[in-house]
């Protein structure tokens, strides 16, 4: 996340994946869609990983995810490397998302450096009234179940989070009469009223959040997230990258909200970027490419014990049996195949 960015370059200007999600006035119409507003650009990024050991013998699991097509990228190619070599294996992680991941497991007796190089077309895009041209098919059970789950960092079941619920009337007023769309601005008003920005080490736990009332991206996202989820609107979170709005050249790791809206799909939503609180997921100061959907990735590798993630903006990687010196520090760099600034 933010607390441990990397610097990655553009190559050519300042390049704009979106446009800002917004109507005049902040609302939506009642049912809406996305769709690309304009040609797209190749991007090429290249993050990687040095781990180094100390001499002896250490297990060593590296994988990382396929980022996801959506709106505004697609034709999404990802493959793993190790040491300039191709690696790894793709499976399906075990959770409801059944996300692909490629994995790669080594005995490992020196230091390693391990990529990931993404290629992709990048667009801008836009908010349209009325429905999309094909229609959006609605949550599979396991999907909505899953994307409602009080689980890993989102546990808005606890009595720490329930207080926060009650004590900010974070509760959809259906009953009166109250929009999904409204709600869905009134509770992210609310959230990125009450938080503080802090960049640091902190416990993500919307539990602990909730006391706290300070975070980066995915905290402050997270909490939005698990307000939904209490309240019976699927919500997700989005991990990827983000352009500094005031370092043009500069990309750090970031993380979005997201909610499910019937008959228009998923809507991004972040309340950390810009002033805009709602419908801002990425803009010409924000473009974001998201490189993973949600936690809760669930890992079940031969011999291992399940491992299950946060997040895999790089790549994740385990170890048993020995000891590694380094492995945090990552590079990275994004790239596009011309500047695209409409």
């Amino acid at each position: 996340m933010m607390a441990r960015y990397f610097s990655l370059l553009l190559a050519a200007g300042i390049v704009c994946l979106s446009a800002p999600l917004a109507f005049a006035g902040g609302e939506l119409p009642p049912v809406w869609h996305l769709e690309k507003d304009g040609p797209g650009v190749r991007m090429t990024a290249h993050l990687e990983r040095r781990v180094v050991t100390d001499g002896e013998p250490v297990d060593t699991l590296f994988a990382t995810p396929t980022p996801p097509t959506l709106p505004w990228q697609d034709h999404i190619v990802a493959r793993m490397s190790v040491d300039g070599r191709p690696a790894g294996d793709q499976v399906t992680e075990g959770s409801a998302h059944k996300r692909k991941v490629t994995v790669a497991e080594f005995n490992q007796t020196k230091a390693v450096t391990v990529a990931t190089d993404i290629t992709a077309m990048v667009y801008r895009f836009r908010v349209v009234a009325g429905p999309p041209k094909a229609a959006v098919p609605d949550l599979s059970r396991a999907e909505r179940a899953h994307s409602l789950a009080s689980i890993g960092n989102l546990d808005y079941q606890t009595p720490k989070f329930q207080a926060y619920i009650a004590r900010h009337d974070l509760t959809w007023r259906r009953h009166a009469g109250e929009s999904l769309d409204d709600f869905i601005q009134r509770a992210a008003r609310q959230v990125k009223n009450d938080f503080t920005y802090f960049d640091g080490d902190q416990d993500r736990h919307v539990s602990a959040l909730a006391a706290s009332c300070r975070g980066d991206c995915g905290a402050i996202n997270g909490v939005f997230a698990a307000v939904m989820r209490q309240n019976g609107v699927p919500a997700q979170l989005w991990a990827g990258f983000r352009r500094l709005p005031t370092m043009p050249d500069a990309w750090q790791p970031h993380v979005i909200a997201s909610v499910f809206v019937p008959k228009s799909g998923w809507l991004p939503v972040d309340l950390v970027s810009g002033d805009q609180v709602v419908f801002a997921m990425s803009g010409e100061n924000n473009a974001v490419f998201v490189t993973h959907i949600d936690d809760g990735f669930v890992l079940n590798p031969k011999g291992w014990s399940t491992l299950c993630p946060d997040w895999m903006q790089p790549t994740a990687f385990y170890y048993r049996g020995g000891k590694i010196v380094s492995g945090l520090d990552c590079a990275a760099e994004i790239k596009f195949s011309k500047a695209y600034n409409p």
